[in-house]
């Protein structure tokens, strides 16, 4: 059985003149999606609490979330294991490759 998928960069471009605007925001995607929010009520929140540039993708996510107790309202629980020597300070080296040709 196949799950049930939504494409939300769609979805939240009828929404919000914000996010048809807006490229690299998978994250502010998925916390809308995840948490019941508007697109802009979460655009405002990950480029306040993850410090997200406009136009610029967000960096150190599960570090971060990893800190946050709550948000909108609701318990964040983390599954899975936290590396305990990554403190939300340690900067990390990103891999991104662009494809040639």
């Amino acid at each position: 059985m196949k799950p049930d998928c939504t494409d939300t960069t769609e979805l939240y471009e009828k929404e919000s003149i914000t996010a048809a605007m807006e490229r690299n925001d998978c994250v502010v995607r998925a916390v809308a999606s995840c948490f019941d929010v508007p697109y802009d009520r979460s655009h405002a929140y990950i480029k306040t609490v993850f410090e997200r540039r406009d136009k610029k993708g967000t960096t150190g996510t599960a570090l971060r979330l990893a800190g946050l107790k709550e948000a909108f309202g609701k318990k964040i629980e983390i599954e899975g294991e936290i590396i305990p020597e990554l403190d939300p300070n340690t900067k990390l080296l990103r891999r991104r490759y662009r494809k040639r040709g």
